[in-house]
Parts: structure tokens; sequence; C-alpha cells
């Protein structure tokens, strides 16, 4: 299926640190695009995955799984593992899930994770698995971001089917593999937001080695912080998060 033109996967050749950023459910790679920028412009190499069902028609998401959608990003580290000494991962929304499953499984460096939706706030997420039987599709309150509208390239509906799958994959999280993180972890949350609560962070943070944890809360961004008004600073902290020297004291 044709990609959305400015949704494509992009890979920025800088150092031999290399850095993949995640977008979120029904999102594309372009919403990572000014913090992938940034970045770079640090001197990393970094890649724009574009996860499975993502970036084309929300049709062709319907088909997918939590499982795909973790073989985009599996296959991306694989590919900047050639390139790159070190990887990093930063996931945003359900990237940030696939992100805190894949630093249990892939010998990455760091990870930075951006509202993560451990717990979310709309109501009907406790039954996804009975409105996928009735609902297609649901509807979204689509923002224009300070960043601009090109970066905001997600689809219009959230598709009902592929919600379970979502959901199981954030039980998953909390219940098996937070706990067996082992890597320094940045949380980036927004204490304004209405898509996830903002104690998904604080649950994340509290099920983190204290050695290897930092939380940092934003209060001027909604959901998507990497477009937001507190994203120059978020960029920041990412990348200083990135250069520090973290190590787990006994």
């Amino acid at each position: 299926m044709k990609v959305i033109t400015g949704a494509e996967e992009y890979y920025l050749k800088g150092n031999n640190e290399g850095v993949i950023v995640v977008h979120g459910y029904t999102g594309t790679p372009a919403e990572m695009r000014p913090l992938a920028d940034y970045v770079h412009e640090q001197g990393y190499t970094v890649l724009g995955v574009r996860l499975k069902g993502h970036g084309t028609d929300y049709k062709e998401l319907e088909t997918t799984t939590w499982e795909e959608w973790y073989s985009s990003l599996t296959e991306g580290i694989e590919r900047l593992s050639k390139d790159c000494d070190k990887i990093y991962v930063v996931g945003l929304s359900m990237g940030a899930l696939l992100t805190l499953k894949a630093a249990t499984e892939f010998p990455v460096e760091k990870i930075v994770v951006m509202a993560p939706p451990i717990f979310v706030c709309d109501w009907r997420a406790s039954y996804a698995w009975f409105f996928k039987y009735f609902i297609k599709t649901l509807k979204k309150h689509k923002k224009i971001y300070p960043a601009g509208e090109k970066y905001d390239l997600s689809y219009d509906v959230l598709p009902a089917k592929p919600l379970p799958s979502l959901f199981k994959l954030a039980k998953l999280c909390r219940e098996k593999y937070i706990s067996k993180i082992n890597i320094p972890t940045l949380i980036v949350q927004s204490q304004v937001e209405h898509t996830v609560k903002p104690k998904s962070a604080q649950f994340v943070y509290d099920h983190l080695k204290p050695k290897l944890r930092k939380l940092i809360w934003v209060y001027n961004s909604s959901h998507i912080v990497t477009l937001d008004n507190d994203r120059k600073m978020i960029f920041e902290d990412v990348v200083k998060f990135l250069k520090e020297n973290i190590h787990e004291k006994s």
C-alpha cells in the first residue's frame, strides 16, 4: 500500500551512536522528525522507523497486532546495529511500550519513553474487546501542533480492531517487561494531556531500578510532546540524558 507523502521512514547518517525513534498508534515517523533532526544535529545517527500498518491507510492498520509493530522496531534495531556501536531507543506513546519491551531483549544502551500508555484516560479502553465487533473506528480530536501540521500525518480515526492488542501490550509492560529493565531510562510525561494518565509515567518510574531512572514532567504540552510547546526543552533533556554517564551503584 502506498505510503503517505511525508510519512516515510528516514535515516540520518551521523556518528557510530545510533538512535531509533518510534512513533505512536495511528502516527507516523513524521511526529518524531523534529526530535530526530535535533538529535542528528548533535552528531548521532538516527533512524525513524515506520511501524507496520501506519502511514498508509487506516484499513491496513486494522489487520495488524502489537507483535507486528514490534517486529518493525526489532528490524530497525538490527539494521542500525550494523552501522553503529551503541544503540538508543526513543519511543512515544505506543512506541514507548514497544521501547520498554525492546529494552528487555536487545543490548541497547539507554531508552527514552514519552507518554507511555500504561493507563489511558478514555473510558472506552476497558471495552475495546467489545467495541471491535460493532464499531470499526473511533473519532479522534485532532490538534494543530506548534511544530507544524506537516509533522502530524496520523490517521483521522482510531481503528478499533487492533486496540485490544495494544492494551494487551500495555498489560504485558505493566506485569512483565518494566521490572526486567536494567538500563538507564528517561521518562517524559505531560501533566495536562488527556490521552494517557500521568500515573502511567509514575508507574514506570516506580518499577525501575532507582539509580537508572529519571522522570521529567512537562506542563504545557498535550499527548504528542515531540510536537508541542515543551518540545525544545524535551529535546535538550533527551540529548543530555544520552550523553550522561549513568551507572547503577551498589
